[in-house]
């Protein structure tokens, strides 16, 4: 009876990601990373393309072989599913965790949405590190394959070799108390996750003149310790804000009132785990405080980065318990934070389905219904869009290069170099009419764009003329608003689409 549940639950999930999957439209960071395996002819054009990105290779690669198959960029989504489906399975039928926390964790926020939904470098990572996790209760058995993934999960991202580390040293903790002739496979497992970061940090490693070089900060900075542990609040509570655009919005910005409720939460788990010291020395803490500091010192993150927090969580709950069945001791010997544990996936589950219902009624980007609408009317103009980051998802489902008028490249990926967004609106107007003086120009935009401090376009359904002085003298140019899509639920993916052309 039990595993028919499993089996049911596991189904369901499926069947509900899959829907999720073709109802939800791909917003331009998940479509970079895969416009960049589209546009790469070779191993090493792929890294070449992905420098400025600052992730490591794994994903890039796993995208590059699978564009070989097809350029549809729905392939993606189908890889990703495989990743959640095995994470899935693995949750439900090899972890400690009793029959409903393993079906509520599933059907979680980060699981079924965030992680799942969303196709990006995270769920590889996730699916290693419940790897691990089924692993650890027989690791000796299993040594070869915990540091293939310790090496592994680092090629993932950040959080990535983050968790690579903290597995590493509870894996070192684990065979050294076991007897002092383990410490060779001990080790073993720190040269595995060192390098991994190290490779991981050669293939991640920004150009001098990427934009995104973020110098790490320790110094004291009151705002970002609000921050910081405002962040550990949303990544176990994840409620977003009631209006659009809400996803990664969470309802409580960074504030006192958030700092004090991070701090609290994250001093009772501290607490409730001191039954596991062990672990919670070498696993929790480090894991936990890593993620911490780097939020604090480099980058302070969205929800899908908050989320590892509470992924670093699971991940200590399920060696805690794998250890302890082992032993002749209750399994719920944390009762109190099992019961923390019990509200906090109640919880997620009630916002992981409501955002999947939600995304299966409201557009997550227009980026779609956007290429589409240019697809099926205005196949062969030249489209263009105000800069390159919001146009990666019309491109991407375009299938196709598009112009980018803050530097006129002809491209569907963005190459992050300084001074790349810094454009004045005069710029990209010079640049509209630079390229509409040569053919007809479909102009996608997701604002409105001033000229001499007034807008220039018209509103839907009008059409304006202008005239404009262009290198081959004045010009009269008619614009035309043919669509326009809004009501995304991520900020930034509502777009116009304009015809200019010269009279």
């Amino acid at each position: 009876m039990t595993h028919n549940l499993l089996r049911i639950s596991f189904i369901s999930y499926c069947i509900l990601l899959a829907i999720t999957l073709w109802r939800h439209e791909m917003w331009r960071d998940e479509l970079e990373a895969w416009n960049i395996a589209v546009a790469s002819s070779s191993i090493t054009n792929l890294f070449d393309n992905f420098r400025y990105e600052g992730h490591p290779a794994l994903w890039f690669i796993v995208l590059w072989v699978i564009s070989k198959i097809s350029i549809e960029p729905e392939m993606m989504q189908v890889i990703n599913f495989l990743f959640a489906a095995i994470t899935a399975g693995i949750i439900l039928f090899k972890s400690p965790f009793s029959k409903a926390q393993r079906v509520l964790l599933i059907f979680g926020y980060y699981f079924l949405y965030e992680y799942a939904a969303i196709s990006r470098n995270y769920m590889i990572e996730i699916m290693m590190a419940v790897l691990i996790c089924a692993l650890w209760k027989n690791s000796n058995s299993h040594r070869g394959w915990l540091i293939l993934l310790l090496f592994l999960i680092c090629q993932t991202n950040a959080f990535g070799y983050l968790l690579s580390f903290a597995f590493a040293i509870s894996l070192f903790q684990r065979e050294v108390s076991k007897s002092k002739n383990s410490i060779f496979y001990a080790v073993n497992y720190i040269i595995a996750a060192v390098a991994g970061f190290c490779v991981s940090y050669l293939s991640s490693a920004l150009p001098e003149d990427s934009e995104l070089q973020n110098y790490f900060v320790f110094s004291w900075d009151k705002n970002r310790l609000v921050q910081v542990l405002t962040n550990f609040w949303n990544g176990l509570i994840p409620i977003p804000r009631l209006h659009l655009p809400f996803w990664s919005e969470p309802m409580l910005h960074p504030s006192i009132t958030g700092a004090v409720l991070g701090s609290v939460l994250l001093f009772a788990i501290v607490v409730l785990s001191l039954r596991n010291k062990k672990l919670l020395i070498s696993f929790l803490i480090p894991a936990i405080f890593a993620m911490l500091v780097l939020m604090y010192s480099a980058y302070p993150g969205f929800q899908r980065h908050h989320g590892h927090l509470f992924i670093a969580l699971v991940c200590f709950l399920w060696l805690h318990k794998s250890s302890m069945l082992r032993q002749v001791v209750t399994r719920v010997s944390f009762p109190v934070l099992n019961y923390l544990f019990n509200c906090l996936l109640i919880l997620q589950a009630i916002v992981g389905i409501g955002f999947m219902l939600t995304d299966w009624l409201l557009p997550f980007s227009q980026g779609k219904a956007t290429a589409a609408f240019i697809r099926k009317n205005y196949r062969n103009e030249v489209v263009a869009g105000q800069t390159d980051c919001p146009m990666t998802s019309v491109a991407g489902y375009l299938s196709r290069d598009v112009y980018f008028l803050n530097n006129l490249r002809h491209a569907s990926f963005v190459i992050y170099r300084a001074g790349r967004s810094n454009v004045e609106d005069s710029t990209l107007f010079r640049n509209i009419f630079t390229l509409a003086d040569s053919t007809s120009l479909m102009l996608v935009l997701n604002f409105d764009l001033m000229h001499n401090g007034q807008s220039f376009l018209p509103e839907k359904g009008r059409d304006t003329s202008l005239i404009v002085n262009t290198i081959n003298g004045a010009k009269t140019f008619s614009i035309s608003n043919k669509a326009r899509f809004d009501g995304s639920m991520v900020g930034g993916e509502d777009f116009t689409v304009y015809r200019v052309k010269s009279e």
